[in-house]
C-alpha cells in the first residue's frame, strides 16, 4: 500500500496498525475439549464463526480455562477481532468487541488487535474499508481450503492517521451517516418485501368483488389429469426432447421447459402423458405445500409427473389463464384446508382441487380482468426491480462512506447554502434550454435531493399548491440573480418565467460538480428525469413521492389508491389541478424509477405553506 500512498489532510499521518496496537494471538485447544454448554473449570471461547458484522456471542463455545495461559487472552471492549485464518474471501473479516456479556477467549484462528491511542471503532472501520480488505486478501496464503493472514501482514496494513479530535469528529459522522444507511436499507427491504405481496394483495381484492358471480366447481368448467414416470430402466425413454415436469420446476408461472426430458416412445407406452399448452399444473404431492401452493401454466406441450395433477380448461367456460389465478388466489384456503400432512412429504386431498369453488364470470369479463392482472403485474415487477436497484446502491454507500472518511471529505461537508448554490447552478447549466425552468422546477430538484437524496439543503419542506415547497426558494432566486448565476425571464409567453444562464454559469458548474461530487451519480439521474419532464409533470412525480413517504412516515405501506386519495385530499389545489387517471400514470412511471420513498427525513404533513 506504501506505492499507492494518497495525499493527506494537515495533521494527517500515515501510520501500520503495528503503531496503534498489539496484537495477541488465540488459545490452541483439541476438538474433543470444546462443548457446546457451560461447565465447572470452562470458559467462553470464540472462533472464527464469531467474527461477523457485529460479534456473535452465540456462536461461542466452552473449553478448559486453562487453555488461556495469560490474562491478556480474555477478550476486553474495544477488542477488535480479526479473522486470520479462514477461506480466501473471508480472510481479515472483522468486529469491534463494544461489550462483554461473559468472560470469553478466542481461538488460534482469530487475531485480537488491542488499540492503542486510537478509537477502537474508528480502527474497526478502517478494517472494513474496501483498501484494507483488498490488502488483506492479497496478502493471505492462496490454499484450496484455509487461507492464513500472517500476525506481521496485518500489523504492517498501513492507514491514514487523523489528529484525536479529528477522529472524534470523524467516528461521529460516521456512526450518524452508517445509522442512516441502515435505516434506508431496512426501510427499502421492508418496502421490497411488501411489494412482494402487492400481486396477492391485489389478487385477493379483485377476486373478493366476483363474489356475486356465478360460483362453480372447478371439474364443472375443467377436466383433470395425472401424472406418472417412465420407468428409469429404459434410457431410450429419456433421450428425447419432450419436457417432463416435477415439481423442481414449478418454481414459475409459466412452464416452458424442464430439467428433464423424455421421448415420444415414453409417452406411448408408459403412465406419462403428454398436455397441450394452456394446461394448468398444479402441484399435488410435495413438502413444498407446507408452505406454498405451486401453479403453473404450460407454454408448450409437455409431460408430467405423478405429484402433478394437470387441468385442462373448458375454454368455452374459462380462460386457462383466469382458471390458473382463480386456483392460485385460494392458495391459503387450499393450504390450510385441503392438505394431508405427512411427516416429511404432504399431498393434497382426494378430490379437493376438483371441488374447489371459484368465481366463472362471462368469458368478456374474464378477459377484462386478466388485462387488470397483467397490468398490475407489470407495474409489481417494476417497482421491485426499482426498489432491488435502490437497495443495491444503498448497500454500496459504507465503501464510499468510508473511503470519504479516510480522506477527510466526510468531515469537509459544505454548508446547505453552498449545497443549494451548486446545486441550482448544476440544474441551472442542465435545464435552462427547457421551457419554464423556472423555480417552481427548481425547488421540485431541490425536494428530490433533499428528501430523497439526504443532501443536506436545510428546507423546511410543506405542502403548497406548486406540490413540495420551502419560499425560501425565493431567497435562492434572489441570490442567483444578484451573483450573476443567472438572470429571470418573467415573460414567457405569459405563462410563467425561466432562467437564463449568466456569463458565469459554466465555470460555476464546474465547481458545483466538486462540491457535489460525492452525489454526482445521484444527481445525474436527478437531472434526467427533470429533464424528462414539465412543470406539471414534475409536479405532480414530487408531490406523489412526498404523500408516499409521509404515509411511509406513519408506519404504513400504502397502496396506489392511497397514494393518490392523499394527493388529491390532502394537498391544496390537487383535486383542480390533477384527476385519478393522471396521477395513476405518474405513479406508475415513478415506480419504474429509482425514486421510490424510503419513509426517512421529516413529514410535509405539519403544515400548509400559504
Amino acid at each position: 500500500m506504501t506505492e499507492a500512498r494518497a495525499e493527506l489532510p494537515e495533521g494527517w499521518e500515515w501510520i501500520k496498525l503495528g503503531d496503534v496496537c498489539k496484537a495477541l494471538r488465540g488459545v490452541t485447544f483439541s476438538s474433543g475439549e470444546a462443548r457446546s454448554e457451560p461447565f465447572d473449570g470452562g470458559v467462553a471461547c470464540l472462533t472464527t464463526s464469531g467474527v461477523q458484522n457485529e460479534v456473535a456471542w452465540g456462536s461461542r463455545r466452552f473449553i478448559p480455562k486453562v487453555a488461556a495461559r495469560r490474562e491478556e487472552q480474555f477478550l476486553r471492549c474495544g477488542d477488535i477481532l480479526v479473522s486470520t485464518a479462514n477461506s480466501k474471501a473471508l480472510v481479515g473479516k472483522s468486529c469491534v468487541i463494544t461489550e462483554l456479556p461473559f468472560e470469553c477467549t478466542f481461538g488460534a484462528f482469530v487475531t485480537v488487535l488491542r488499540p492503542k491511542n486510537i478509537a477502537a471503532e474508528l480502527l474497526a472501520y478502517w478494517m472494513r474499508s474496501p483498501d484494507a480488505l483488498s490488502y488483506f486478501y492479497e496478502k493471505s496464503s492462496n490454499t484450496t481450503n484455509i487461507s492464513n493472514l500472517k500476525v506481521n501482514d496485518l500489523l504492517a496494513l498501513e492507514m491514514p492517521l487523523p489528529p484525536l479530535e479529528e477522529q472524534r469528529r470523524i467516528l461521529e459522522a460516521l456512526q450518524m451517516q452508517m445509522a442512516e444507511v441502515d435505516k434506508a436499507r431496512a426501510a427499502t427491504q421492508a418496502q421490497l418485501e411488501a411489494a412482494g405481496e402487492l400481486p396477492s394483495a391485489f389478487l385477493t381484492d379483485l377476486f373478493d368483488q366476483l363474489l356475486e358471480c356465478p360460483q362453480r366447481q372447478v371439474r364443472e368448467v375443467a377436466s383433470f389429469s395425472s401424472g406418472g414416470t417412465p420407468s428409469k430402466a429404459r434410457a431410450d425413454y429419456w433421450n428425447g426432447d419432450i419436457p417432463w415436469v416435477s415439481p423442481k420446476d414449478m418454481h414459475v408461472s409459466v412452464v416452458a421447459d424442464a430439467q428433464d426430458h423424455v421421448s415420444e416412445s415414453a409417452v406411448s407406452e408408459s403412465s406419462t402423458k403428454l398436455v397441450e399448452a394452456g394446461t394448468i399444473l398444479v402441484v399435488t404431492r410435495s413438502g413444498i405445500l407446507a408452505r406454498l401452493l405451486p401453479v403453473t401454466i404450460a407454454a408448450r406441450s409437455v409431460t408430467f409427473n405423478q405429484d402433478i395433477k394437470a387441468i385442462m380448461a373448458n375454454r368455452e367456460l374459462i380462460l386457462p389463464e383466469f382458471l390458473r389465478w382463480a386456483i392460485k388466489v385460494r392458495e391459503n384456503h387450499i393450504l390450510t384446508r385441503g392438505v394431508k400432512v405427512g411427516a416429511t412429504v404432504h399431498s393434497l386431498r382426494s378430490g379437493f382441487l376438483e371441488s374447489l369453488e371459484i368465481p366463472v364470470p362471462p368469458l368478456d369479463e374474464q378477459k377484462r380482468l386478466l388485462e387488470v392482472i397483467y397490468e398490475q403485474q407489470t407495474h409489481s415487477v417494476s417497482l421491485r426491480q426499482a426498489l432491488t436497484t435502490q437497495l443495491e446502491t444503498i448497500n454500496a454507500l459504507p465503501a464510499s462512506l468510508l473511503r470519504q472518511a479516510f480522506s477527510g471529505e466526510l468531515t469537509r461537508q459544505p454548508s446547505p447554502e453552498d449545497l443549494r448554490a451548486a446545486l441550482t447552478c448544476l440544474a441551472v447549466e442542465r435545464l435552462h434550454h427547457r421551457v419554464f425552468f423556472g423555480v417552481v422546477q427548481l425547488m421540485k430538484v431541490l425536494y428530490f435531493a433533499q428528501a430523497h437524496h439526504s443532501i443536506p439543503l436545510g428546507y423546511t419542506i410543506r405542502r403548497h399548491t406548486y406540490g413540495p415547497f420551502d419560499k425560501a426558494v425565493y431567497d435562492l432566486e434572489k441570490e442567483g440573480e444578484r451573483e450573476g448565476w443567472f438572470s429571470v425571464d418573467k415573460a414567457v409567453d405569459k405563462q410563467g418565467s425561466r432562467y437564463v444562464p449568466g456569463a458565469e454559469l459554466d465555470s460555476l458548474a464546474r465547481e458545483a460538480k466538486v462540491t457535489l461530487g460525492c452525489w454526482k451519480g445521484e444527481l445525474d439521474g436527478l437531472l434526467e428525469l427533470a429533464e424528462s419532464f414539465d412543470t406539471t409533470g414534475l409536479e405532480a412525480l414530487a408531490t406523489l413521492h412526498a404523500a408516499w413517504n409521509d404515509l411511509l412516515l406513519e408506519g404504513r405501506q400504502p397502496t396506489d389508491s392511497e397514494i393518490i386519495s392523499e394527493v388529491l385530499e390532502g394537498w391544496p389545489g390537487k383535486a383542480e389541478k390533477f384527476h385519478k387517471g393522471e396521477l395513476r400514470q405518474y405513479l406508475a412511471y415513478l415506480k419504474a424509477t429509482p425514486y421510490i420513498p424510503k419513509g426517512t427525513g421529516q413529514s410535509t404533513r405539519l403544515t400548509h405553506a400559504a
